[in-house]
């Protein structure tokens, strides 16, 4: 609900799933919008696309192929923080003989 508040009225299609939700529409200056939401139930991922309006044709396709081709998520668990890597000092450089 925050999103579609943000975006003041110029929502003009919204869909959701399971674990996504999209918007679309076009604001007060011209420019058309397509966002994304996907959640895993811990973290966000957002796609947010934005093109004139009046290039539309030229982006449809283009933003078509995007999001079949996004993918919030990877399968692989998540990686746990390591512990930090020591590094030894340098040893101390040969002095030349006075």
């Amino acid at each position: 609900q925050k999103e579609i508040d943000l975006l003041k009225g110029s929502v003009a299609d919204q869909k959701q799933g399971n674990n996504w939700f999209a918007l679309t529409g076009v604001t007060s200056d011209g420019t058309e919008y397509y966002r994304v939401h996907h959640t895993n139930g811990v973290q966000w991922v957002t796609l947010r696309i934005t093109f004139p309006r009046s290039k539309s044709k030229q982006y449809d396709e283009w933003v078509t192929r995007i999001d079949k081709e996004f993918v919030p998520f990877t399968k692989a668990e998540p990686v746990q923080p390591s512990e930090p890597t020591r590094v030894s000092p340098a040893p101390p450089a040969p002095q030349s003989p006075p």
